[in-house]
């Protein structure tokens, strides 16, 4: 079974719950887990109005040793502007400074976005 695969049909479906068990279980089996299934359930629960789970999910990657992309700080923050959350946007800023991912124009547009919805 290929996990990503499974994860992303679950988004698509707007099944983010099933996308974040599957997650779960891969952790459970033992499974290697990598930024891109991290970027799919990010991205399901983002496209499922979850985005307290999808931050949970973004906060966690750290402690799995699992890097943060340019996809994934963009997924999180899209997920932030779909909620109005432009607090937690605008705080990603913070994390973001403290990391070396190389950010570009759609992320920031991204986070510029969740910011101006908000307002």
């Amino acid at each position: 079974m290929h996990y990503g695969t499974a994860i992303t049909a679950c988004g698509k479906a707007g099944e983010w719950d099933k996308a974040v068990n599957i997650l779960h279980a891969m952790a459970q089996d033992k499974v290697e887990t990598n930024t891109i299934i991290f970027n799919a359930a990010i991205g399901a629960c983002a496209s499922g109005g979850d985005w307290k789970r999808a931050l949970q999910l973004f906060s966690g990657m750290p402690r799995g040793d699992i890097e943060r992309s340019i996809i994934t700080l963009n997924t999180i923050a899209s997920a932030c502007k779909i909620a109005g959350e432009w607090e937690k946007a605008l705080a990603l800023f913070g994390i973001i400074a403290e990391k070396t991912v190389e950010l570009n124009t759609i992320v920031f547009n991204s986070l510029i976005s969740a910011c101006e919805k908000g307002a």
